[in-house]
């Protein structure tokens, strides 16, 4: 045994002893502090040795360090110092056992986070992927422990200025490394503010491919992983739950309650809950998209764009930038007219993947977009895919991604030079090729009979249209630019009930509220314009008019001014109303328990009307909502036809049967014997159930001739039958 190896391993017995009893072992650390202390100047002088002795009293060090903090004041600072300056000559052993050293020493709160995250991030240097890992999982989760009770918006906000240099690294792998820690502080839920996504945002136009890669699907795609992982802990959540429960029955430790308990126990623990969540809420904040947290959206858009024009990436690259500038597009309502003309180019049949690129361009299509800046584009479509020279699927998915088109901008349904497409897709209809034609076609006609049945036929416009034309009472497409403004969140006044436990469960759900609840159209006044009284005063027709809406109940108005009183004509009342809206900011989890109970309320409980309900101004009705389709994922799958997306989704089911079925060692038994007379009468189906087969019948409806001619020919085939067996035997019998 050398001497280095037989120190090493007193040290390990030194370090043992220092931390049971400092005091009594305290010469014995100065002893070896000193030995250090010369073993580092010696190091200094050649850094790229090896140096296994120097390793281990730094690691004795860095262990005791907590009972002398006096004497090892600058003992952090050393070994930082030489980590920056040599990290990249120095052995790998020594390296990481510096970088242990000081990870060991954060923990016990001895060092300043920032400067050991700093010098991590700058480590991501090394050609030691171990070591990256290492310092990866410290990171995020040293990280995590900073935000845990309150964000540390001080050293995040330093973190985040010194990651915002590291992307623009020389290193690309530490420029990778980087982006990852601060996407998966996202996916955690630790940095969630605007400026992590602002910095995440410069990595989509680096000159690094895999920086953008990564930063684009950042974007697409953060969402569903963070949801997916939200699904998974309420699963292990259930899972430990049912566990509990299960041991609760094994143990017997159930008690018996009364219905009335049980109902009261229930409850508390839904108030409980909540209380949680509100907590939960409050220390993490609510979530919203990525993708809405932009700064600079517009400019962001055009530089993804000029680098797609350049065409420099490959062909996976540019559809991931295809689909984020859609993105950007349809959330903010953005206005690149130059990138739908860009997209025409691969509007084509026999274009790679040219689903996903028609997605792309129904994805950036917005209320906003001038109709006839896309009617170039629709011709294209047309042209290119609703044509009887391609097969039915390609057919198919022409109609359906017009469909999509006029379901966002149906203001193309105006044009004139596109209304013969429109009625060509509908006559598609009758198509006997293809049922993915029809499907499609027919689809199509329904959205034209909702949009616009004028373009139709009479014989096409259907039952509904067909009378609201005749009554005037067909909605009407909203102009270009027009809005209609929308001052309350449907079922708000559900909410304060739900919270203050007024609201019985499934078995009991009742909702009844005052007057002052039901505000849908409340907080508006009605203000009649001067020009009213000079024009048409004396028109007995508009007086006959008036006079009926005002026996319906309904008011026109010129002007709307919104406020938080409700003025009404017929009544003469004004009430003051506080909704909920005005004095309280919604979060993602309000929203989704006021869809649960607009659903138990509309689960067959009715709701009392007050008399505003009855008075009340009904809104003018358009062909589309301001909330359309602006800004929604477009799944390629949907353009396609009806016979392929039957495929597909059988392909997933039995995908997701397959994905169960991993790990059992289930198999069907074989058959090692015949079957016996019982297991035959088990197979044989009743005979009443096979009577209305076609055999039977024909047997049934036989007449004599043919019965005895059936008879006849199963007589001499018997007689051939037996002929050749006899013959067999005879041949076996010649042969033995």
């Amino acid at each position: 045994m050398s001497g280095s190896t037989f120190l090493d391993g007193k040290l390990g017995q030194l370090q043992n002893l220092v931390k049971r009893d400092p005091v009594a072992y305290k010469e014995e650390f100065q002893q070896q502090h000193r030995h250090f202390l010369s073993e580092l100047e010696i190091y200094k002088l050649d850094p790229a040795k090896k140096a296994d002795h120097f390793s281990a009293l730094i690691s004795f060090l860095a262990h005791v360090a907590q009972a002398f903090p006096k004497e090892l004041a600058n003992f952090p600072e050393q070994i930082s110092l030489l980590l920056e300056e040599h990290y990249e000559i120095m052995a790998r052993g020594l390296r990481k056992t510096m970088v242990q050293s000081l990870i060991l020493m954060r923990n016990r709160n001895m060092i300043s986070p920032l400067n050991v995250l700093q010098l991590s991030f700058i480590l991501f240097r090394c050609q030691d992927k171990n070591l990256r890992a290492l310092l990866y999982n410290h990171i995020i989760n040293d990280v995590k422990r900073l935000n845990e009770k309150s964000n540390n918006v001080k050293i995040n906000k330093q973190l985040q200025n010194f990651l915002y240099k590291m992307l623009d690294d020389n290193n690309g792998i530490a420029a990778k490394k980087s982006l990852d820690v601060m996407v998966d502080l996202y996916r955690k839920r630790i940095w969630t503010d605007a400026r992590t996504v602002n910095v995440i945002a410069t990595a989509c136009i680096s000159n690094e491919s895999r920086l953008v890669k990564t930063g684009i699907r950042f974007f697409l795609g953060i969402e569903q992983l963070i949801d997916d992982d939200e699904a998974n802990e309420d699963e292990e959540q259930e899972r430990a739950s049912y566990a509990q429960e299960v041991l609760a029955k094994k143990t017997r430790i159930v008690h018996k309650k009364t219905g009335k308990r049980m109902r009261a126990k229930k409850k508390a623990e839904m108030k409980a809950k909540k209380v949680l969540n509100a907590e939960e809420e409050r220390k993490i904040g609510p979530r919203f998209p990525a993708i809405q947290l932009i700064n600079d959206p517009q400019g962001l858009a055009e530089k993804l764009f000029k680098r797609l024009r350049d065409g420099k990436e490959s062909f996976d690259t540019r559809c991931l930038q295809m689909n984020l500038i859609s993105r950007l597009i349809g959330v903010h309502r953005l206005f690149i007219i130059n990138f739908y003309s860009f997209l025409q180019r691969y509007f084509n049949a026999h274009q790679r993947e040219v689903t996903r690129i028609l997605s792309y361009f129904i994805q950036a299509l917005h209320i906003m977009i001038p109709p006839e800046e896309l009617e170039p584009m629709v011709q294209t479509v047309a042209n290119n895919f609703v044509t009887d020279r391609y097969s039915g699927e390609v057919i198919a998915v022409g109609i359906n991604t017009l469909r999509e088109i006029v379901s966002r901008v149906p203001l193309l349904l105006e044009v004139e030079s596109l209304t013969a497409i429109w009625q060509d897709c509908v006559g598609y209809r009758h198509y006997r090729g293809d049922k993915n034609v029809t499907v499609s076609a027919r689809s199509m006609l329904n959205l034209l009979r909702e949009l616009k049945p004028s373009l139709l036929k009479k014989r096409e416009r259907g039952k509904d249209a067909t009378i609201g034309e005749i009554n005037g009472t067909n909605r009407r497409l909203r102009q270009y630019g027009e809005s209609n403004i929308i001052d309350h969140i449907a079922g708000t006044e559900l909410l304060p009930e739900y919270e203050n436990g007024e609201l019985e469960d499934e078995d009991g759900w009742e909702i009844d509220s005052d007057d002052s609840d039901d505000d849908d159209n409340n907080g508006w006044i009605t203000v009649e314009h001067s020009s009213d009284e000079d024009d048409n005063n004396g028109s007995d027709e508009d007086e006959d008019t008036a006079n009926a809406d005002e026996r319906r109940g309904i008011v026109e108005t010129d002007i709307v001014i919104r406020n938080g009183t409700l003025t009404n004509k017929t009544l003469g009342t004004s009430k003051q109303t506080d909704r909920l809206e005005a004095t309280r900011i919604l979060t993602p989890r309000d929203f989704e328990r006021l869809k649960e109970l607009q659903k138990k309320a509309a689960a067959g409980k009715k709701r009392k009307r007050s008399a505003a309900d009855h008075y009340a101004t009904p809104a003018i009705t358009y062909a589309y909502s301001t909330n359309t389709d602006d800004g929604t994922i477009v799944d390629p799958g949907d353009l396609e036809g009806y016979r392929v997306q039957k495929r597909r989704d059988l392909k997933e089911r039995m995908a997701a049967v397959r994905e169960g079925q991993e790990g059992q060692d289930w198999k069907a038994p074989q058959r090692t014997h015949g079957m016996s007379n019982r297991e035959k009468e088990k197979t044989r189906k009743n005979f009443l159930m096979i009577t209305k087969k076609r055999s039977v019948l024909d047997k049934q409806r036989m007449s004599l001739m043919q019965q005895k001619k059936a008879l006849k020919s199963h007589k001499m085939g018997m007689k051939k039958k037996t002929k050749l067996m006899s013959k067999l035997r005879g041949r076996r019998k010649a042969g033995r």
